[in-house]
């Protein structure tokens, strides 16, 4: 939401006493920040309070929030990425298997909605979109294995889809969950992209690797540095069926948030990219989840030429 603030001037007085000055016109808008917080066992914390958090927004503290919420059991817009590139090739049934499971328990007929994309380069990548899990799992079931890898790319794609970008009247949450060891070979676009695409639509990207004995991934940094900069999350999935209880941790913190808002005109009026930080006041050792930051309006400030107000003298 932005509004636009102005002051209309009223008409200039002729003679020697007229001049002009600079009216300055500011954007007030409203920064809407969502998180998740965790403690040292990567448990999910639900009672936390406004006066225990602090913003920094370019290091500048926020004085005061406009709103605070706790969010629980939220209609989910899920995009569910599957990385079908050589490189994940002796896991792929696995994440398959991983991917039909996680549809099963989370998407609710007439609540949730959901697409799938399987992606090696963008150009084979499938597209769909469904209420309904029985038709996505169907698509999931008929994935095949094979190709270069454009994460970024897809990741990008994902993040554009006409869901993630409606407009809804209640809130939601919006979420990408990313199947993949995190490497990349045949993007165009860069990570950086493709995370400032996600930011802008408070999308949380949330990566799940399954664990190979002996392998380390070359992606790893990559789909940490995705999660962590829009406020998501990395699981490590075992291959086979003991991944009961990190579903269950998924499905709690997909459907739970914090948000909070506060005007723009108390930071630092200047445009580009925002720093975010939050901290928790807390005895115990809390960890906020959220994205990095966000763009502001490099128009922010705006000098226009306008008549002076004549200011009667008494």
């Amino acid at each position: 939401m932005v509004i636009f603030l102005s002051v209309v001037p009223v008409a200039p007085q002729s003679g020697a006493n007229s001049a002009v000055e600079t009216i300055v016109r500011r954007s007030v808008e409203e920064v809407a920040l969502s998180f998740t917080v965790t403690n040292s066992r990567g448990v999910l914390v639900d009672d936390i309070e406004a006066q225990d958090i602090a913003v920094l927004d370019q290091g500048q503290p926020i004085r005061e929030f406009t709103s605070f919420s706790r969010d629980s059991d939220l209609p989910l817009r899920l995009g569910l990425l599957v990385d079908l590139s050589d490189s994940t090739a002796t896991a792929f049934s696995a994440e398959q298997h991983i991917a039909i499971a996680l549809l099963q328990r989370l998407l609710r007929p007439q609540y949730d909605e959901a697409f799938v994309l399987g992606f090696t380069q963008t150009s084979n990548a499938k597209v769909e979109s469904e209420q309904q899990a029985t038709r996505l799992i169907d698509v999931l079931s008929k994935f095949h294995s094979g190709g270069q890898t454009a994460l970024y790319d897809a990741v990008f794609q994902g993040a554009t889809q006409e869901l993630m970008r409606r407009q809804e009247p209640q809130p939601v949450r919006r979420v990408i969950v990313l199947l993949s060891d995190g490497e990349d070979n045949d993007s165009w676009r860069t990570a950086g992209q493709a995370i400032e695409e996600a930011q802008s639509d408070n999308i949380a990207i949330y990566a799940m690797s399954v664990r190979r004995t002996g392998y380390r991934s070359l992606g790893t940094s990559a789909v940490q540095r995705l999660a962590t900069e829009t406020g998501g999350r990395v699981f490590l999935m075992d291959q086979g069926d003991g991944n009961a209880q990190v579903f269950a941790e998924v499905e709690q913190e997909l459907r739970s948030r914090y948000t909070i808002t506060y005007h723009r005109a108390q930071a630092p009026a200047v445009g580009g990219f925002h720093e975010l930080r939050i901290l928790i006041n807390s005895e115990e050792k809390l960890r906020a989840h959220y994205r990095a930051g966000y763009y502001a309006p490099s128009n922010q400030l705006s000098c226009d030429p306008a008549p002076r107000l004549q200011v009667p003298r008494h």
